[in-house]
């Protein structure tokens, strides 16, 4: 987990940030982990709460009934206020 989360963040900092994404997608299908999902957050620091629990639904589809996928979707709905989600 710390690897793969470094490595993005590698990818990130070089603007590759699909090299990040595919990554991190991958490490997530193994092992959902929340310093993957914060990396993941990082590649798009500047997006909205609601746009973020968009793109993170990439993520949160790969092992939608695990633990951690659903704590980081709880997360992701209380910061875009979605109290439906």
């Amino acid at each position: 987990i710390p690897a793969a989360a470094m490595a993005a963040r590698s990818y990130i900092a070089q603007q590759r940030p699909k090299l990040a994404v595919r990554l991190l997608k991958k490490a997530w299908s193994v092992q959902p982990h929340p310093d993957l999902a914060a990396a993941f957050a990082e590649i798009a620091p500047e997006e909205t709460p609601a746009e973020r629990m968009k793109r993170f639904r990439t993520l949160t589809a790969i092992k939608p009934e695990h633990r951690e996928t659903r704590l980081l979707r709880a997360e992701l709905a209380l910061a875009a206020e979605d109290w439906i989600s």
